[in-house]
């Protein structure tokens, strides 16, 4: 069986590794619910909140591909080595992460566990970011050639591997579940609620995005909202630059009037400037976040 691990890549659409597993053979697609990473400090009760959301939407989604969800509790790779036992796993799929030190450290177990077990782990990039570079020369034209390779759809059909998981924790326990309660004011997970944003903000919010954007007064509704998306991967970077730039030509092609007053011809201007500027700036965000990890290692190598 081929397995797709699902990480902050919680969706279907433009999923590169599920479609080329799908291609492979018969596929479980796994989440798991890792509890030291859950443990952590930057994990709160709205975070595994927001998770679940997505998750279910993510569930009804593949359930009509023909590959419902599996969702295990454990530590990677002791998880994958329990599936190992119970079904051979062909092939572990993945996008690249953007995570923290934890999830660093993680996958380079999971590396370790894939080598030993000469278990083929299949790696693919799901944004700008760049992993080992030797230079930051020509990075923009990289991040240029990804973001403007067409959006994949979905796999037609996927194949649900023949495992066995009677006995498999198939949830968080509740003793292992961050303390402190669930915020209602918090963002809604799942695609729809990022589309949702997405459209909204390119439609109408972004013109007060420059305005607003610094007070907490008007940041709720002048901002995208997206960044939580963007981090759990319901939708890509790559399908939300191509959104924004789409946005930005339909208002760049329309005629301008025959008085075009300033405020008309500002807030057209201002609205396609945002809307690319949406894509960059969370990409500058994760570009950010993907060197902590090499940061603390090189600090640990010199001590």
């Amino acid at each position: 069986m081929h397995v797709v691990w699902f990480k902050r890549d919680l969706r279907i659409h433009d999923h590169a590794v599920l479609r080329e597993a799908g291609r492979a053979g018969s596929v479980l697609a796994l989440y798991v619910f890792e509890p030291n990473v859950i443990a952590a400090p930057d994990y709160a009760a709205q975070h595994l909140g927001f998770t679940r959301e997505c998750l279910a939407e993510l569930d009804g989604a593949l359930a009509s591909l023909g590959a419902p969800l599996v969702r295990l509790c454990g530590t990677m790779p002791e998880v994958l080595a329990r599936l190992h036992e119970r079904e051979p796993i062909e092939g572990l799929w993945s996008h690249e992460e953007t995570g923290n030190a934890l999830t660093y450290a993680r996958d380079r177990r999971v590396k370790a566990w894939c080598c030993e077990q000469h278990v083929p782990w299949h790696e693919r990039p799901q944004n700008g970011v760049v992993r080992r570079l030797d230079t930051r020369d020509r990075w923009a034209d990289r991040w240029e050639e990804r973001m403007t390779q067409p959006v994949l759809p979905p796999p037609r059909r996927l194949v649900p591997a023949p495992v066995d998981l009677t006995g498999l924790a198939t949830d968080l326990p509740v003793e292992l579940r961050p303390r402190g309660e669930d915020k209602a004011a918090r963002a809604r997970g799942g695609r729809d609620a990022a589309e949702a944003l997405l459209a909204t903000f390119l439609a109408d919010r972004a013109c007060d995005y420059r305005s607003g954007m610094s007070s907490p007064l008007t940041a709720g509704s002048a901002c995208s909202r997206l960044s939580p998306h963007f981090a759990s991967g319901t939708l890509s970077i790559r399908e939300a630059t191509q959104a924004a730039r789409r946005r930005r030509g339909e208002l760049l092609a329309r005629p301008e009037p025959q008085r075009p007053g300033r405020p008309a011809r500002r807030n057209r201007e201002l609205r396609g400037s945002i809307a690319l500027a949406l894509s960059l700036h969370s990409e500058a965000r994760e570009r950010a976040r993907d060197r902590a990890p090499r940061r603390a290692s090189s600090l640990r190598g010199a001590a």
